[in-house]
């Protein structure tokens, strides 16, 4: 004999039901960031801060200054790790702004980015220069 519509119904609903409650794996962005020394993970060797620093805001842009900045130095090579916790900005730990800025004083040498900027800016200085006068001293240079 048929059911009833609605006991079909009602029987669907608990099959959805009991559907629904099965464990599922669940997919976090915690299992989707890189690990350190995890392979493609972000490193920092001395060299070009800024690229690093940039990629590291990419990857962290939700997090809070204090997590984004604790986890830097495992991203580093372990000289520098040890280097990056002496730093003021690191052990306060709760101006992401004011470390990146500390970080990229400390390792502007080595830092292409900010060598580039450096170099095109002293060159817009002596072209302004030479506009304003006609032969400037080597002492205003």
């Amino acid at each position: 004999m048929p059911e009833p519509a609605e006991s079909s119904t009602i029987g669907k609903m608990r099959e959805r039901s009991m559907e629904d409650t099965t464990p599922r794996p669940m997919i976090s962005a915690l299992t989707l960031f890189p690990l350190p020394h995890q392979m493609r993970a972000l490193f920092f060797d001395g060299k070009d801060i800024s690229e690093f620093i940039l990629q590291w805001e990419d990857l962290t842009m939700d997090w809070l200054d204090g997590p984004r900045i604790k986890k830097v130095p495992l991203y580093c090579k372990k000289i520098i790790e040890k280097y990056v916790k002496t730093l003021g900005t690191y052990i306060r730990g709760n101006n992401w702004e004011g470390f990146v800025t500390e970080l990229k004083s400390e390792f502007k040498d080595d830092d292409s980015e900010q060598q580039r900027n450096t170099e095109a800016f002293l060159q817009n200085m002596v072209q302004q220069m030479r506009q304003q006068q006609q032969d400037p001293s080597v002492s205003e240079y």
